[in-house]
């Protein structure tokens, strides 16, 4: 995803303090992104540039549903996000999905639990140099979200841990640190 925030009709991102960006799944199939069954991912910035964003949820029907939202601070002319190459992954599987008929109505569908969920958890921080941060040394196909995820915790902590504002580029073999 990527936001545009801006109190203009042109130019770069400036004047929000925070767009608040998340993408959340309803493992349920339900359709009211504010119900307490949407597992939502951390809240994120990406101004500027496109970020990946993503979240794990484990299905508990035959369908699921996808959310993004955003909850910008500032009721700024434009807010505006935009979403690109939106994917759903299945990993794992169960079994199949049953239905029987009494009387004419259709019963309700037997959920499945799968078997096994491949679910990826942040890997523990690296260990603190002398100076008492932790570093990470930039792979190729990372984005600051991959890392942040990756180490649990923010694009925005690592930004302010590095001084950075703004739009970020990273590049490969790059040494950034991700940890206090």
């Amino acid at each position: 995803m990527e936001a545009w925030s801006v109190n203009s009709a042109y130019g770069a991102s400036a004047g929000q303090q925070s767009m608040g960006m998340r993408v959340g799944i309803d493992p349920t199939g339900g359709t009211n992104a504010f119900s307490p069954n949407v597992v939502w991912s951390l809240a994120n910035d990406s101004y500027d540039t496109w970020e990946l964003y993503s979240v794990v949820a484990v299905a508990r029907n035959s369908a699921v549903t996808v959310f993004t939202r955003s909850t910008p601070i500032y009721p700024l002319e434009h807010n505006d996000l935009y979403v690109d190459d939106a994917s759903l992954v299945v990993v794992g599987g169960g079994g199949a999905v049953t239905t029987t008929a009494s009387g004419g109505a259709a019963a309700p569908q037997a959920i499945v639990a799968p078997t096994s969920t491949n679910i990826v958890a942040p890997e523990p921080m690296p260990t603190p140099a002398a100076d008492g941060k932790s570093y990470y040394v930039v792979r190729s196909g990372d984005t600051l979200t991959h890392i942040a995820y990756r180490f649990g915790t923010t694009v925005l902590k690592i930004k302010q841990l590095n001084g950075w504002r703004g739009t970020v580029i990273i590049y490969v073999r790059q040494k950034i640190i991700v940890g206090p």
